[in-house]
C-alpha cells in the first residue's frame, strides 16, 4: 500500500469516527466476554457423551429422549475405518452396534413410533472390504487430510431393529441414497439421492415405495427433515460450485420453496425445535471451523450459539426442545458428541434437574466427616503428633464399612481391604490411592485434605455397603498416603512403601484419586493401559455422572516416565494383559491454596470416583442398593429447617413447594410458593445454592431467610434445628 492510499484511508477512518461520535452512537466501552460466557447464554451443562474411538458424530435422539444413535469409528477388531452405526443409553453410557460393521454407513435415525430405525450402507457392495483395506493403507501412509464426504454410489437405506436384526432394504437406485429422516407420524421417508446425476430431495413411503423427486435446482441438495408438525421440510441447498450454501424450507410435498439464510457461506446440517419455532444449523461465515445457530424459519433472529475453538456441528434437539446435542472436537483429539441444556431467545429458561439428587453418595454424611477431619481438635492433635491421628480416625471409620475387610494404620498411611469370598488375601485386584498433601509448618491439614479424607470414607462406606448386597468380583483395597500429590506414583514405586505394600497387599492395577479436593465439576481420567477399554468405562461413567464434565487422556505405559518404575516393580507379575494398569481421576484446573470446599461438586466427583472403582471390582459402573438397608456408620445430625424445595426453578431462586408444620420454617413463617434468594447471608439461584447455603448453618443459631413473596422481598429470622 502506498502512502497517498494510507492516508485516504486514515482520513476516511477519522471522518467516519467524527460522524458517528457527533451522532452520539458510540456505545460505551463493553467488557471482553468469554467465549465460555457467550455459550452461557443459550447453553448450559455442556459435556461429552462419547470417548471410544477418534470419531463419533452425527447423533439423533431416540423418540423417548432416552437413547441416541450416532455414527462412529469404535471398534479396531473390525478393521473398517469407515463409520459404521451405534445407539448409546444416555442412562447406561452402553453402547451397541447397529449396522453390519462392513463398508460405510451413515445418516441413522429413529422411527418415532416403531423400535425400528434407519441408515444408509453400502455392505452390499462386492468391493466394501477391498475399499476398507485401500483406505487403511492410506492413512498409515499419508498425513492427515481435510474431511471429505464421499458421495458412495453404493450407499443405499436400510431399516432394523434396534439390535440391528430383521434389516429391510428401501432403496436399490444406482446411486448414493443417504441423508435420511422419518416424518413425524412414521409414514414417510425424505432422503438425498444422487440416482439423477445430481443431489437432490426425495421423499418415499416408509416401506421404500413411491419414491418421488422433490428438488430440481442444480446443486447439491441435502440433509433434509421435517418439520414437527410434517407440513415441512427443511434442507441445506449447495451453489453450483459448491463454495456456499443456504438453509431452505418447502412444503412436504415440495412446492413453496423459499431460501431462509442469505450468509454467502456454508449454512448446512439445519433441525427444526420440537416447537417449530426456530431451526439450528452450523455454519462458517463466523469462523471457518464451523459454529452453531439458530434461525426463524421466516430467516430473522439470527443466533449465535456457540464460540469454541475448532468444530461444531451437526446440532439436534431432544424430543422435548430442552437439551442440544451436537459434534464437536472441543477438549478432544477427534470429534464426538457433546450435550448441553439449551435455551434460546423467546423461550422459557431451561429447566435444570439438580444432577446432585441421583448421587448414590450422602451429601450429610459426607460433610459430617469432613467436619471431623477439618475439627481444630483434629488440627491441634496433628500439629503435635503427626499424621498418625488422622491415620487412627480415619481407620476407625474403615472398619466400621462392615463386609469382609480389614483396616489399617501405619507411619505412612491408612488402609482397607475388600475380599471377596474364597480370595486370595494376599492379593488385590484393585487398589485405590489417594495422595495427601501436607501443608505449613504447623503439621494441620488443610481444607482440601480434609475434604479429600472425608470423600475416601465415604467411598470406602459406599463400596462397603453395596458389597454386602451385590458382591465383588475382585478385591479391592484402598489407601491414604502422606505424600505431595504430584509424587504419589513416585512414592508407590519407592522402597519406602515396600514394607506397607508387601505386608498388607499385592495390587494388580491402581486407581489414584486426584480430584477428591475443592471446587470444579471438570474431571480428567488419564489412563495407561488399553485407551478402548477406558473409552467404554468413561461413557458408563458420563451416563452415570451427568452433572460432571468428563474428559479422557490416555498415557502409553511405556511414555509414563513418573510411573515406568512402579510398572516394573509392583506390575511386573501380576499386571500382564490387564486392561486397567494406571487410572487417575483428576481435576482439570488446579484448585486455589484458600479455595472453599464445595461439598457438591466433592458428592459429584467422588460418586464419579465410586462407579470407576465399583465398575472395576464388580463388572458394573452403575451402583444401586437399597440405602434404607444399609448398615453403616450413622451420618451426622444434618441441619433442619422443614422447607420442601421445588427442584426445579429457572435461576432466579429456588421456590418452596411444602413446609413442615412445626419445623423451623414454619415458626419463621415461610409459606408454600415463597422463593428463597438469600438465606444465611448467601444468595440462592438455584437448589444446589440453596444446599450450599443450608451447610454454613448452625443448629440453634438463628439467621436470616429472604424470600420473594407477591413480588416483594421479605426477609425473616429463622433459628435452625437438628433433626
Amino acid at each position: 500500500m502506498n502512502s497517498n492510499s494510507l492516508k485516504i484511508l486514515v482520513t476516511a477512518a477519522l471522518a467516519a469516527c467524527a460522524f458517528v461520535c457527533a451522532a452520539d452512537e458510540v456505545p460505551p466501552p463493553q467488557p471482553l466476554v468469554s467465549p465460555a460466557a457467550q455459550e452461557a447464554r443459550y447453553l448450559h451443562n455442556i459435556r461429552q457423551l462419547t470417548f471410544v474411538g477418534p470419531k463419533n458424530g452425527e447423533g439423533y435422539f431416540s423418540p423417548d429422549g432416552k437413547r441416541v444413535c450416532f455414527q462412529g469409528i469404535r471398534e479396531p477388531e473390525l478393521k473398517n475405518p469407515f463409520y459404521q452405526i451405534y445407539t448409546l443409553d444416555l442412562a447406561t453410557g452402553a453402547s451397541l452396534r447397529i449396522s453390519p460393521g462392513l463398508g460405510r454407513t451413515t445418516c441413522s435415525y429413529f422411527h418415532p413410533t416403531k423400535p425400528r430405525m434407519i441408515f444408509a450402507t453400502s455392505h452390499l457392495d462386492p468391493n466394501a472390504a477391498k475399499l476398507q483395506a485401500d483406505e487403511t493403507e492410506k492413512l498409515k501412509n499419508a498425513p492427515p487430510r481435510r474431511y471429505e464426504w464421499i458421495f458412495d454410489p453404493k450407499l443405499d437405506i436400510f431399516e432394523t431393529d434396534l439390535d440391528g436384526k430383521n434389516v429391510v432394504r428401501l432403496t436399490d437406485a444406482e446411486g448414493y441414497d443417504a441423508e435420511c429422516a422419518y416424518s413425524p407420524d412414521g409414514s414417510k421417508i425424505v432422503f438425498c439421492s444422487y440416482r439423477d446425476g445430481d443431489g437432490e430431495i426425495y421423499v418415499m413411503d416408509a416401506d421404500g415405495k413411491n419414491q418421488t423427486r422433490l428438488t430440481n435446482e442444480k446443486g447439491y441438495d441435502g440433509g433434509p427433515f421435517f418439520s414437527p408438525n410434517g407440513k415441512e421440510i427443511v434442507w441445506r441447498h449447495f451453489s453450483e460450485d459448491n463454495k456456499t450454501a443456504e438453509i431452505w424450507l418447502m412444503n412436504a410435498d415440495g412446492s413453496n420453496k423459499r431460501q431462509v439464510t442469505k450468509l454467502n457461506s456454508v449454512a448446512w446440517a439445519p433441525y427444526f425445535h420440537p416447537s417449530g419455532e426456530w431451526i439450528v444449523f452450523a455454519s462458517n461465515h463466523e469462523d471457518p471451523a464451523f459454529e452453531l445457530y439458530a434461525v426463524k424459519p421466516d430467516g430473522s433472529k439470527l443466533t449465535r450459539i456457540t464460540h469454541s475453538e475448532g468444530f461444531d456441528g451437526l446440532p439436534v434437539f431432544s424430543p422435548d426442545g430442552k437439551k442440544l446435542m451436537w459434534t464437536s472436537n472441543r477438549g478432544s483429539d477427534g470429534s464426538q458428541l457433546f450435550i448441553a441444556d439449551v435455551t434460546l431467545p423467546e423461550m422459557p429458561f431451561a429447566i435444570r434437574v439438580v444432577e446432585a439428587q441421583k448421587s448414590p453418595i450422602n451429601l450429610e454424611s459426607l460433610r459430617g466427616h469432613y467436619e471431623q477431619f477439618a475439627s481444630p481438635e483434629l488440627q491441634a492433635h496433628l500439629a503435635k503428633e503427626g499424621w498418625a491421628p488422622l491415620f487412627t480416625s480415619m481407620a476407625d471409620e474403615f472398619t466400621k464399612a462392615g463386609a469382609e475387610s480389614e483396616a489399617w494404620a501405619g507411619g505412612h498411611g491408612v488402609g482397607a481391604v475388600f475380599w471377596p469370598k474364597d480370595s486370595d488375601k494376599k492379593q488385590v485386584e484393585t487398589l485405590v490411592v489417594l495422595g495427601l498433601d501436607r501443608v505449613g509448618k504447623t503439621g494441620a491439614l488443610n481444607d482440601s485434605d480434609a475434604a479429600a479424607c472425608a470423600a475416601l470414607v465415604e467411598l470406602v462406606r459406599e463400596i462397603g455397603a453395596v458389597a454386602q448386597f451385590r458382591g465383588l468380583k475382585h478385591s479391592l483395597g484402598f489407601v491414604a498416603i502422606a505424600v505431595r500429590r504430584e509424587k504419589t506414583l513416585e512414592l508407590l514405586s519407592s522402597h519406602e512403601l515396600d514394607k506397607l505394600l508387601n505386608e498388607n497387599f499385592k495390587a494388580a492395577r491402581i486407581v489414584l484419586l486426584g480430584a477428591l479436593e475443592a471446587p470444579g465439576r471438570d474431571c480428567e481420567l488419564v489412563s495407561t493401559g488399553a485407551p478402548l477399554a477406558w473409552g467404554r468405562l468413561t461413557e458408563e461413567l458420563a451416563a452415570a455422572n451427568p452433572g460432571l464434565k468428563l474428559r479422557l487422556r490416555s498415557t502409553p505405559a511405556a511414555d509414563a516416565s513418573e510411573s515406568k518404575d512402579l510398572f516394573e516393580r509392583v506390575f511386573a507379575s501380576a499386571n500382564k494383559g490387564l486392561e486397567f494398569p494406571i487410572l487417575s481421576i483428576q481435576k482439570v484446573e488446579p484448585s486455589a491454596p484458600d479455595a472453599p470446599v464445595d461439598l457438591i461438586a466433592l458428592r459429584e466427583r467422588t460418586a464419579l470416583a465410586l462407579g470407576a472403582i465399583y465398575r472395576l471390582a464388580a463388572g458394573s459402573a452403575e451402583v444401586k442398593y437399597d440405602q434404607a438397608t444399609v448398615v453403616a456408620t450413622p451420618a451426622r445430625k444434618a441441619v433442619y429447617l422443614g422447607t420442601k424445595p421445588n427442584y426445579q426453578g429457572d435461576g432466579t431462586g429456588v421456590v418452596l413447594a411444602g413446609v413442615t408444620p412445626g419445623s423451623p420454617a414454619d415458626a419463621a413463617g415461610l409459606k408454600p410458593g415463597d422463593k428463597v434468594v438469600k438465606l444465611g447471608g448467601l444468595d440462592v439461584k438455584d437448589p444446589e445454592g440453596y444446599l450450599k447455603a443450608l451447610e454454613t448453618l448452625t443448629p440453634g443459631t438463628e439467621t436470616q431467610i429472604v424470600v420473594l413473596r407477591d413480588g416483594a422481598e421479605k426477609s425473616l429470622p429463622i433459628t435452625p434445628k437438628t433433626k
